[in-house]
């Protein structure tokens, strides 16, 4: 069974949609040919160990990226601003 698709069992005994098979293979065609070099990888391999080597680089690496996306959002709001207002009651 392939990595990308779905393997729970539909409610009926129909085969699956159009539609769904159209989902499925855009989506195929997606990971085979993104920029993100882990998916093409996870989907060429051929055994469960480089699949999950794969995935994991894959979560590893976005985790990083959001981790040093949030410290340059932090560092950025802690620069302080040269306008400052002030209320007085009167």
């Amino acid at each position: 069974m392939s990595l990308w698709r779905r393997s729970r069992p539909t409610a009926s005994s129909e085969p699956t949609s159009d539609v769904d098979a159209t989902l499925a293979e855009e989506w195929r065609r997606f990971a085979e040919s993104t920029s993100i070099r882990t998916l093409p990888k996870t989907l060429r391999s051929q055994t469960c160990c480089w699949k999950f080597i794969w995935i994991f680089a894959l979560v590893v690496g976005a985790v990083v990226a959001a981790y040093q996306l949030y410290v340059v959002i932090a560092t950025y709001l802690q620069y302080e601003t040269s306008f400052h207002v002030e209320v007085r009651e009167s």
